[in-house]
């Protein structure tokens, strides 16, 4: 990935994360609210490689856990292992799939929600089933806006993109 494209990619997560901050309660639907920089990182790291979506998961897990102030550990640790989960579903996934965004989108924050839950357990285990539960709704349903916003954007245009590189 180019130097621009890695500041513009860094700068959606750290505008998801704001927008998080400032309106997360007012995105609240049912008790439900989105994780969107995860959900930014879970659709770029599906459509650029490993690396890219490895380095995105450790610079959204240091910007939670700076604005979270606790779990400093749990947070990047399993934002880290969901980027590089993504990036590895790069490989995997035809991005051109229309069941590509839900699939990944879904996977990875279920991922996600259990390493966090295994780093930093709760004795809540329902109340956390719940969040986890809305939370997977609501990035399923913000899936395909935000994938294909970032597909109009040019990101997910390798040569090489699963089925399709055995036509060749």
């Amino acid at each position: 990935m180019s130097a621009s494209r890695s500041f513009v990619v860094i700068l959606l997560v750290l505008v998801a994360a704001l927008v998080q901050a400032i309106a997360g309660d007012s995105l609240s639907v049912f008790n439900a609210r989105p994780d969107l920089p995860l959900l930014v990182v879970i659709c770029v790291g599906v459509l650029t490689d490993f690396h890219a979506g490895s380095c995105l998961g450790f610079w959204n897990g240091i910007l939670l856990a700076a604005l979270a102030g606790a779990n400093f550990g749990s947070l990047l640790f399993s934002r880290t292992i969901t980027g590089a989960f993504c990036g590895w579903l790069s490989d995997h996934l035809s991005v051109d799939s229309p069941i590509a965004a839900p699939f990944a989108v879904g996977s990875a924050t279920l991922l996600c929600r259990f390493l966090y839950f295994l780093m930093a357990p709760t004795h809540q285990v329902f109340w956390y089933l719940k969040q986890t539960t809305g939370e997977f709704c609501y990035h399923i349903i913000l899936a395909y806006p935000v994938y294909f916003a970032l597909r109009a954007a040019g990101f997910g245009t390798r040569t090489n993109e699963g089925f399709s590189a055995l036509r060749g």
